[in-house]
């Protein structure tokens, strides 16, 4: 299988040794240094991105990309999934500009309270009911 790399700003082709890549297998870190989430498979290098800008108590994922011929393996999901589940931990609003970090957080609304209102209102998302805003605007 040709898979992608993304080198940079760019994904370059490489061979695999695996003819499939098993979502099981990804593995998914935050990368500070370069703001932005990467998702690796063992032998095939960097399969997928979540970019991000961090300030003050607030992450807004910019960009998700996942190489055409790996799109809907779940890649780009696994990446959302685990980048939430991490600003949850840590403390953060979430505010997503990247379309399909919007989509996920729509379809997805145990999300939506990391949302600060004002950018509930920009993705069209509705305020989950039962929460309450806290003092930066995120309902918890």
């Amino acid at each position: 299988m040709t898979a992608h790399v993304f080198r940079g700003e760019h994904w370059l082709d490489m061979r695999s040794a695996d003819d499939d890549i098993d979502r099981s297998d990804l593995e998914i870190r935050d990368v500070p240094e370069r703001s932005r989430y990467e998702a690796r498979v063992p032998g095939v290098d960097m399969v997928g991105v979540a970019a991000y800008r961090l300030k003050d108590d607030a992450i807004t994922f910019t960009h998700t990309e996942v190489p055409a011929e790996l799109e809907g393996r779940g890649i780009a999901s696994a990446l959302a999934r685990h980048a939430l589940d991490d600003a949850r931990r840590r403390g953060l609003a979430v505010v997503p500009r990247c379309a399909f970090m919007a989509e996920y957080i729509r379809r997805h609304t145990e999300y939506a309270d990391l949302v600060p209102e004002r950018a509930r209102r920009v993705i069209d998302l509705e305020t989950p009911r039962d929460a309450e805003p806290d003092e930066r605007g995120s309902a918890h």
